[in-house]
C-alpha cells in the first residue's frame, strides 16, 4: 500500500485512541484490547476460504460530494 497520503502519525493516534473509547463506551471495557499505536508486527496469515475485501475511502468521499 501507499502510505503517501495517509494521516501524520500524532493525528492518527488521537483517532485511534478515539476509536478504542467508542469501543469501550459501546461494549464491555474487558473484551477491547490494544497494542502499541505504530509499532512494528510480526504477523502470520492463514487464509480460509475465498473472501477478499477492498475498502477505498476515496470512493466513498467522491460518492459524498456529487450528492
Amino acid at each position: 500500500p501507499d502510505y503517501k497520503l495517509s494521516m501524520k502519525a500524532q493525528e492518527a493516534e488521537t483517532m485511534y485512541n478515539q476509536f478504542l473509547d467508542m469501543l469501550r463506551a459501546d461494549y464491555s471495557p474487558d473484551r477491547i484490547f490494544d497494542g502499541r499505536f505504530g509499532q512494528m508486527m510480526d504477523v502470520e496469515l492463514v487464509n480460509d476460504g475465498p473472501v477478499t475485501i477492498f475498502v477505498d475511502s476515496k470512493d466513498d468521499l467522491a460518492a459524498k460530494k456529487k450528492k
